[in-house]
């Protein structure tokens, strides 16, 4: 469905080849979580572009922001988060026109987010709702976002989405949750994404507690419809083995912070980052010795109480005395990638 109907007032912002090349551009992010006693800084001053058509995978511990992150994009963070600062623009119309996601209205909200960009939560069990069968999910879906929407409309639309993640429409949708499988359950899942036909996908650890086989399989999926319909994606994982093969560019967060950011393959090559290098160096491999894995020494950070200067200093091999007191600029070299370290000169 083109932007354009999907009933968001659009506002003309600027057309430029930056707006046309990303599908989203989060500028100077700045999200709290505000408690009685303190306040969480969960997402710190992060600027991100994400790219029009690829896949972009954020990679980090738990706690690092991924999901926040992803929150934020759908302006839905829970209490008591709340965004700070920042900007978000998702760009439709082939980058002629932007909504500012932050300045939209509850109604405006609510069309944006599964006509623009939806999402496939974390834990396909507890996603679905166990006594709708899932054809009444999808049509009562449907009928939110266009309270013309016919149910044979609504039943056409189902049946093409399930054929794009392998599943029998006519079986799968007479099926309540728990006469699905897990990896079922997952793809019905991407299928509800889909139903909408959304520009943008955001993906919370899409494979979590399936089977090695089923993972591959489900991801398979998910860059066949990158590829073939263009739809673009943003993957949240642990898994560094995942982005390797998924991923067109990949950011590496940690605590709050995008520490590194670039093409997939020039962010494994070069790893420039300690951080990154840890996550790279502490993962199995078929071929490496395992004697030779490093795990990254101590534990992640408390952000209640983050350290001074860079956050990664008290873990980091290569920790010099400017890191334990100034904060690393952003370095971008000539092909946009990004490093957060004392160690890169500009």
């Amino acid at each position: 469905m083109d932007a354009r109907q999907s009933g968001v007032i659009f506002k003309t912002f600027y057309e430029t080849d930056k707006a046309k090349e990303n599908i989203m551009t989060i500028s100077k992010l700045v999200v709290d979580y505000r408690l009685k006693r303190y306040s969480i800084r969960a997402i710190s001053d992060t600027t991100l572009n994400l790219k029009r058509g690829k896949i972009t995978a954020l990679v980090g511990e738990s706690g690092s922001g991924k999901s926040t992150l992803a929150s934020a994009i759908l302006n839905c963070i829970p209490n008591p988060g709340v965004i700070v600062s920042g900007e978000i623009y998702f760009h439709g119309n082939n980058g002629e026109k932007t909504i500012e996601i932050r300045k939209l209205s509850e109604k405006e909200l609510n069309q944006y987010r599964w006509r623009c960009v939806s999402m496939v939560f974390q834990g396909a069990q507890s996603a679905l709702n166990p006594v709708m069968t899932i054809f009444a999910q999808f049509y009562e879906t449907m009928k939110v976002h266009d309270k013309k929407t016919s149910k044979e409309a609504a039943y056409k639309r189902s049946c093409e989405v399930l054929k794009i993640v392998n599943l029998d429409p006519d079986r799968t949708l007479k099926m309540y949750a728990h006469e699905l499988s897990g990896g079922m359950k997952q793809r019905v899942m991407i299928a509800f994404s889909l139903l909408l036909n959304p520009d943008l996908i955001i993906l919370d650890e899409p494979t979590t507690a399936l089977d090695v086989i089923t993972q591959d399989y489900i991801l398979n999926i998910l860059k066949r419809i990158n590829r073939e319909m263009g739809t673009s994606m943003l993957l949240l994982t642990h898994d560094i083995a995942v982005v390797a093969k998924f991923a067109d560019y990949v950011g590496v967060m940690y605590a709050g912070k995008l520490v590194e950011y670039g093409d997939t393959l020039a962010v494994f090559e070069k790893k420039l980052h300690p951080y990154t290098a840890g996550l790279i160096n502490a993962t199995p491999s078929l071929y490496a010795d395992l004697e030779g894995l490093k795990p990254i020494g101590g534990n992640p950070p408390d952000l209640v109480n983050l350290p001074k200067g860079c956050v990664f200093h008290p873990r980091c091999p290569k920790c010099m005395e400017v890191c334990k007191n100034y904060m690393p600029p952003d370095t971008f070299d000539s092909s946009g990638h990004l490093v957060k370290c004392h160690l890169i000169k500009g």
